[in-house]
């Protein structure tokens, strides 16, 4: 092994259940010959993010948005709903509101002073 790690170690690093420093992601990337840009591509799937930076050392993160992705993107299609109906509503009560002045201007032009 070249890495010195377990084959659990790896698992975790591929399942995204492990931090890796900045060092180890320099040791992959030799061991499979390629630059650390090629190893961090990512696809829709999974990203790598910078996950913390304590004591001079950068840990990444991989993991799988896209169940998130797809809850915020039906709570954002929810919302929008919300206001889209809010819109209509106020303009519906913008309509009411024109239609109680114009009968109020009508009483008054035809009441009698006196």
């Amino acid at each position: 092994m070249k890495l010195e790690m377990s084959p659990n170690g790896y698992g975790h690093i591929e399942r995204g259940k492990t931090n890796i420093d900045l060092l180890r992601l320099e040791q992959i990337a030799i061991v499979f010959d390629m630059a650390i840009t090629e190893l961090v591509n990512t696809n829709e799937k999974n990203s790598f993010y910078l996950a913390s930076t304590s004591n001079d050392q950068s840990y990444w993160q991989v993991g799988s948005f896209e169940s998130e992705n797809i809850q915020l993107k039906t709570e954002l299609e929810k919302h929008q709903l919300i206001i889209e109906l809010k819109n209509k509503e106020l303009a519906m009560h913008q309509r009411e509101i024109e239609y109680l002045k114009e009968i109020l201007e009508m009483h008054k032009n035809n009441m009698v002073v006196t």
